[in-house]
């Protein structure tokens, strides 16, 4: 049987307030670029996938060469790191005490685990983004 961590209620809950308080800043002031707004309210990735149908439908109907890099993301919140994270706040130009209070909650973090057998012993957890996190679309 393995051992479930669960998450700090206290963190996702402030993490939740600060998302959509960014959220609604990045939608207002269009802060996102380009096509980089999946992870904003009322939006998804339909819009990139209809645009990539709609040029391999183009590319097939006029018989043109098109090359496709795609990259699998879905474990890639597991690893996104505190540097990463300090990048994208930055870029994002997130107020610097909004940012590092963000930062601060993915740094330096003990960790225990309650087993059957009782707490175990803490342990420093990386400092990066949990998977499931729910700010890590906001700043990937």
């Amino acid at each position: 049987m393995r051992p479930i961590v669960l998450l700090d209620t206290f963190r996702k809950s402030i993490v939740r307030i600060i998302q959509k308080i960014l959220n609604k800043i990045f939608t207002e002031k269009h802060i996102r670029k380009e096509l980089n707004f999946a992870g904003l309210p009322g939006n998804s990735t339909s819009t990139p996938i209809h645009i990539v149908n709609n040029l391999i439908e183009y590319v097939k109907e006029e018989k043109i060469e098109m090359w496709i890099l795609l990259q699998d993301i879905r474990k890639a919140f597991n690893s996104v790191s505190i540097i990463s994270i300090k990048k994208a706040l930055g870029r994002f130009q997130v107020p610097r005490k909004i940012a590092a209070f963000i930062l601060e909650l993915y740094s330096k973090r003990n960790i225990k685990v309650i087993t059957k057998y009782g707490m175990t012993e803490g342990f420093e957890a990386k400092e990066e983004i949990d998977k499931g996190e729910i700010i890590s679309l906001l700043v990937w």
